[in-house]
């Protein structure tokens, strides 16, 4: 798995709401009408290899069971999901984005969305089942996590079991555990840390202008177009971005992205029991 991959701003970007805009603005037509009568048929086969493209694509925003993330909605409630059957109606969302939305046009196949469909209608049949329960993902080895913490894993650097992460099993369920220890939020994102506690240090920033001079502060907005921060003094500053103006953006979760490329299954389950003692 990539970071670029996974950076990608919501894979089906605010369907719940696009759904409902488009709901609203057909009716009378003939096309706001709710979906098929019939209901989706799951191939399970299809279905495991569309969560793979939901977890590179789409987990960032909708979180990994698509239920709902920091930056996306529910996509187990969302109207286009369930007018969809085959990935008709999530692929024209797909390819063509939501850009006011922040949603960027992704290039699929027609079998990963018709996969990434079987996996969205999987989870929505999950959800409705009343026998569904959440599974257990602390499958994996405490010690063996704790030693990759401390060694391999180089988490010790930024982080501590008796600082950041006292108690963190008791603020956050295994699978939220887990999702922040992948994608951990931006700062102030989240519930509260516990007093003395340090966060999550605010990302930074170091603009060189093309006379040499830099101006360093905490990011505000970057983008393919401009570049923006608060300085030491509060000032919001903000330059178009050109190749004359150099930007060096200092990420505190840069470290967490790094792991994408190198943590295998077994090392995430060791993690996540780790994470799990810290009670």
């Amino acid at each position: 798995m990539r970071w670029s991959q996974m950076i990608s701003w919501a894979a089906v970007f605010a369907l719940t709401a696009t759904a409902a805009a488009t709901t609203r603005a057909n009716a009378g037509q003939g096309i706001g009408a709710p979906g098929p009568a019939d209901k989706p048929t799951v191939d399970p086969v299809k279905a495991a290899a569309g969560k793979n493209t939901f977890v590179q694509n789409c987990a960032f925003c909708h979180g990994l069971d698509a239920s709902g993330g920091e930056r996306g909605g529910d996509l187990i409630r969302s109207l286009i999901v369930a007018r969809d059957r085959k990935g008709e109606e999530i692929g024209k969302i797909v390819a063509a984005g939501i850009p006011a939305k922040g949603m960027p046009p992704f290039t699929l196949t027609p079998a990963q969305i018709e996969e990434l469909s079987q996996f969205l209608h999987q989870r929505v049949a999950e959800k409705a089942s009343r026998n569904a329960k959440p599974i257990n993902i602390v499958v994996g080895d405490a010690a063996a996590g704790e030693a990759y913490f401390n060694g391999e894993g180089g988490c010790r650097e930024c982080h501590s079991p008796t600082g950041d992460l006292a108690h963190v099993a008791t603020r956050f369920a295994p699978q939220d555990l887990q999702l922040r220890m992948l994608f951990p939020p931006r700062p102030g994102a989240g519930p509260p840390i516990e007093s003395g506690q340090r966060g999550p240090a605010p990302t930074q920033v170091t603009v060189t202008l093309p006379g040499g001079d830099q101006v360093r502060g905490v990011l505000v907005r970057i983008d393919d177009f401009a570049v923006a921060l608060k300085d030491a003094n509060g000032s919001y500053r903000s330059w178009t971005r050109s190749p004359d103006v150099k930007v060096d953006v200092q990420d505190p979760r840069a470290a967490h992205y790094a792991l994408l490329d190198k943590y295998t299954d077994r090392d995430i389950q060791n993690l996540v029991a780790y994470l799990e003692t810290l009670k």
